[in-house]
């Protein structure tokens, strides 16, 4: 019914950043089939009958990139950031298939182009070496060896930091998992003082195992969250605002706030694990991460909900492998 194409760049005398944000499709549908989730850069197969061998669509299409003078650098430095979008982008190999010969043809609809660039502000000294990163997703099915995992709702952020985000109406991944409203985001920036990230991944009515009786996993509400920040004394990060929020498994109501790694064994089927949190490089969670092999940095993941089905038979007759639902990492490193 509508598509929207939205492009920013910013850039400043210390930073750059692109973002998407506010791009967004409704009611898509591609080859009669509803796209409710799109993440970006998705590629689909058009039918080689009607378009030519090997033609396909991409839809919310992006590319991006930011540029920052030279580590140790103090003067006549440029940052830059640019980015591009196109919602849908076809190619096909031949769009007139009765008629002789090859008619290639591409067609774009809503295109959204942002470029800038700033003089970095002359600093005095050299400044500290400083990165960011972050990534979220709301969920993920890595059930068919012979088969790229399936995600959805992913978004990530580059060194240098930004913004990136999605919202959607819906989530179903056959055979794995289901939901309805969720959302992703990740941002980060850098100061003269402090690198800082933040990612989070939400889901609402969350189904797993899903069976004719009901959801042998089911959840109101979960969300996982990931914050990082570093500076020139500490860097450090914890998993503030995660919840799993009207949590049953298997008829056994949990708590809104379970232990970070909790295990829970589903019998004839394998087990599932609750806020599940790892630090970067090999950093504990009693330190809040700050204690890894790599000096200066902080970074950690949460997932809401890890399902794994190790049992090949099961009832339910579930693939085995695993679904993540709602995963969040940032980090953040400050090193003079």
């Amino acid at each position: 019914d509508a598509v929207r194409a939205e492009a920013t760049a910013i850039a400043g005398g210390s930073a750059s950043a692109f973002s998407s944000v506010g791009s967004t499709f409704k009611n898509l549908r591609v080859a009669g089939v509803a796209m409710n989730d799109v993440s970006p850069n998705t590629r689909v197969d058009l039918p080689a009958a009607q378009f030519g061998p090997g033609s396909y669509a991409l839809l919310y299409e992006r590319s991006g990139a930011t540029s920052t003078p030279a580590p140790g650098q103090i003067q006549d430095g440029t940052f830059t950031a640019e980015v591009k979008v196109n919602m849908i982008h076809v190619f096909a190999t031949d769009f007139l298939p009765l008629v002789p010969g090859n008619q290639p043809l591409e067609v774009i609809v809503s295109n959204a182009v942002a470029d800038t660039d700033f003089p970095q502000t002359e600093l005095c000294g050299i400044p500290p070496e400083q990165t960011v990163s972050g990534h979220a997703f709301v969920a993920s099915a890595a059930t068919d060896p012979s088969l790229v995992p399936t995600t959805v709702g992913f978004v990530s952020i580059p060194p240098n930091g930004g913004l990136d985000q999605q919202n959607l109406d819906q989530v179903e991944i056959p055979g794995a998992v289901g939901a309805g409203a969720s959302q992703s985001e990740s941002s980060g920036a850098l100061t003269t003082d402090t690198s800082t990230a933040a990612s989070f991944a939400q889901a609402s009515g969350v189904c797993l195992l899903r069976s004719p009786t009901g959801c042998g996993i089911s959840a109101t509400l979960v969300k996982s969250k990931s914050n990082s920040a570093a500076n020139a004394s500490v860097a450090s990060s914890n998993a503030n605002g995660t919840e799993l929020l009207g949590l049953v498994v298997l008829g056994t109501p949990v708590s809104a706030a379970p232990q970070p790694n909790t295990v829970i064994e589903l019998p004839g089927i394998g087990f599932v694990i609750l806020n599940e949190q790892f630090c970067d490089n090999q950093g504990t969670l009693a330190s809040g991460c700050s204690n890894g092999v790599v000096s200066g940095h902080a970074g950690l993941t949460v997932r809401a909900i890890r399902l794994v089905v190790t049992a090949p038979n099961n009832p339910l007759g579930l693939k085995t492998g695993q679904v993540i639902v709602a995963e969040s990492h940032s980090d953040a490193a400050f090193r003079r």
